[in-house]
Order: structure tokens, then sequence, then C-alpha cells
């Protein structure tokens, strides 16, 4: 399957499984109330945020970066991926 992610948008495999209901929401675990954040990979990267002037904010995130991200994320419909802005990225994991 080829993904291409418009604007500042990003295609993640995540490197766990995530837990979904019967009718398919995604649940996060929590410990003590606090939202878990999720590991995976980067597969393909937008072209960036368009500005009202025209001009693009290049991407930060690279195809191949390990990101964190949380529950701004989602599922792709039909996919095993997952779909994340970048401001919804926590961290990049440096190798």
């Amino acid at each position: 399957m080829n993904i291409q992610p418009l604007r500042d948008k990003l295609a993640i495999k995540p490197l766990h499984e995530p837990q979904f209901t019967r009718s398919g929401i995604a649940l996060y675990a929590s410990e003590k109330g606090r939202e878990r954040t999720c590991r995976g990979e980067v597969i393909a990267v937008g072209p960036g945020k368009l500005l009202a002037n025209g001009a693009r904010v290049p991407m930060e995130i690279n195809i191949g970066d390990i990101v964190y991200f949380g529950r701004g994320a989602q599922p792709i419909k039909g996919t095993p991926y997952w779909s994340a802005a970048q401001a919804d990225i926590m961290g990049i994991e440096e190798s």
C-alpha cells in the first residue's frame, strides 16, 4: 500500500500492538490517569504546512525516524498504520 500524507501529516507504523474495542475504538492504557505514549516508525511524511503567503514550513521529521506520539494520532482505517500531525509528535528517538 502506498500512502502519501498531505500538508504536515505523517504515517506511522506502531512498534506495539494497539488494543481496540469491538467497535474499533482505540484504547489507551493509562497509569494513574496519565496518557500512554506510543512509539512508532515514520513510514511517510507530507510536504509540510502551507502558510497563507504560499510558503511551506519544512518537516522536521523524516522517514525512518522513531517517534513518540499520543492521543493526537489516529488509526488509518484498513491499514496497520496511524496518522498524526507533526505537532502531535512528542519526540524523536535518537540513535
